[in-house]
């Protein structure tokens, strides 16, 4: 079988003509704690004191990275799966991943984003932690493993190889409960270690409450994004996630405006989910207004 292959190029939005923006210390940004009562005259002058991380300055660089969503749905026609699907639909026959990265540098982008695992739970790597994976598939007699055929053709044409990697996973029996943390942090284990560096991880915000997925998840985001650190120090964490978040809308539309320094909720340095005092979709988002009454102003591009 032949499946139609659409390699989209993503434009993620940042902040363009900033060269004399300085990092922190070292390699980490500057963030700034809020006191109570702020006045607005003092939430500008701790506004301009927020700096990136040396990570996130050379993300908002690049301006654009590519984006790959190849798997279950390629051949079922799906927008989303629903976990149930058979492994043995996915069979690709002309499969050229080396092609594919090399369109994106063609076209100079520096960087792409591969789905390894989207909401319906298959897996795009021989992973050890569900039967629902690419091994259970006629692919290359289950020998298969995209995750490693993608990474070592951004590693040749000297391309920045990312993952996205669902935290809401409809086959998993764990899902909805504190278990599948530690499901999900041994996926991440792998891909973290089997695969060279990983110089993004996109953790889409789809399904992180029950707003979509019907189950209030326990997500350990703290501990999630702190086993992605310690395995790879320099990874950015972009969705539901620390260094870069949501545009708000999946309609190629921006705000007039848009800033990098915002007002979060969260105390902690690793914060995750949708739940920071942040409004993905206000047209109005990181003015001096809306920093009023929050606990910490960070540096979170779009």
């Amino acid at each position: 079988m032949t499946a139609f292959i659409q390699l989209r190029v993503v434009l993620l939005c940042g902040l363009l003509g900033y060269p004399a923006v300085a990092c922190g210390k070292g390699k980490e940004g500057v963030s700034v704690m809020v006191p109570e009562q702020a006045s607005r005259g003092e939430l500008v002058e701790m506004a301009v004191k927020v700096r990136p991380s040396a990570r996130q300055l050379d993300y908002q660089q690049r301006e654009m990275l590519g984006f790959i969503h190849f798997g279950m749905n390629t051949f079922t026609g799906a927008e989303w799966g629903t976990g149930k699907e058979e492994p043995a639909i996915f069979n690709p026959s002309r499969l050229d991943a080396r092609s594919w990265i090399k369109t994106f540098k063609d076209a100079g982008v520096t960087g792409v984003i591969f789905v390894a695992k989207h909401h319906d739970g298959f897996c795009m790597w021989p992973t050890k932690w569900t039967d629902h994976n690419i091994s259970r598939s006629p692919y290359k007699g289950g020998k298969g493993d995209l995750i490693r055929e993608v990474s070592a053709a951004c590693r040749e044409l000297d391309m920045k190889f990312c993952i996205y990697l669902s935290p809401w996973d409809m086959h998993e029996k764990s899902f909805g409960t504190e278990k599948y943390n530690d499901f999900y942090v041994k996926q991440l284990e792998e891909l973290l270690t089997n695969y060279g560096p990983v110089y993004l991880l996109w953790f889409d915000g789809a399904g992180v409450d029950s707003k979509v997925n019907g189950k209030q998840t326990p997500f350990d985001w703290e501990r999630i994004f702190k086993k992605a650190r310690e395995l790879q120090p320099d990874v950015l964490l972009s969705g539901a996630a620390p260094d870069v978040r949501w545009g708000g809308n999946e309609m190629g539309r921006g705000r007039e405006t848009e800033w990098c320094v915002q007002g979060i909720t969260a105390s902690s340095r690793l914060f995750g989910g949708n739940d920071v005092g942040i409004r993905a979709k206000d047209r109005n988002l990181g003015s001096i207004d809306s920093l009023a009454g929050k606990k910490r102003l960070v540096w979170y591009p779009s």
